[in-house]
């Protein structure tokens, strides 16, 4: 009894802990990590997240994000999940907030799909829209003013080095004043 008693509680803690099994709220994800019905995409609820407030996230690492991609390097380019997904999760959740053009800021919610062996698969956005804020931007296109060179005349001139310095020295101020004058 007191052995069944052990069994269950140990049972419990791992069940909540997440350790045992795939926690996930999608329904019907594959062994390739797809989703055939998008009606089996589901979003946690926002106020169900350990960090509520989420994260502006660096888009040129959004960027890097591709099929095939390991916890680890998702993990090093966005962080960990925003919600209590367990390590063997086979869905990842965040929340992504981006500045708009009026100063506002969208709040948008990533998901990650992985397969079984726990390689990102599909990326999904709620809403939708939020993609085109994830995209990097491109760098600057401030115009540069060009500033209007003179014309460069190409004229051979030939100066003797002992005219222009005093001996053994290389300074302006050892200039000679013969050297200045056949310089002008």
């Amino acid at each position: 009894m007191k052995a069944l008693t052990l069994s269950t509680t140990i049972l419990m803690v791992l069940t909540m802990t997440g350790c045992m099994g795939t926690k996930q709220l999608s329904s019907n994800i594959s062994e390739r990590g797809t989703i055939n019905n998008k009606d089996d995409i589901v979003f946690p609820e926002l106020d169900k997240a350990w960090q509520k407030d989420g994260q502006f996230p660096n888009s040129e690492n959004l960027s890097k994000i591709r099929p095939g991609i390991a916890k680890d390097e998702l993990y090093q380019l966005i962080g960990r999940p925003h919600f209590n997904e367990a390590n063997r999760a086979r869905e990842w959740d965040y929340i992504m907030k981006f500045h708009q053009a009026d100063n506002s800021v969208k709040i948008c919610q990533y998901k990650v799909i992985f397969d079984d062996k726990f390689k990102g698969q599909e990326f999904y956005w709620m809403p939708a829209d939020c993609a085109n804020h994830a995209k990097p931007t491109p760098a600057s296109s401030a115009v540069i003013p060009v500033i209007a060179q003179a014309p460069i005349i190409k004229e051979k001139i030939t100066l003797e080095a002992d005219a222009l310095f005093k001996f053994d020295k290389w300074k302006l101020e050892d200039m000679l004043p013969a050297g200045r004058a056949k310089l002008r």
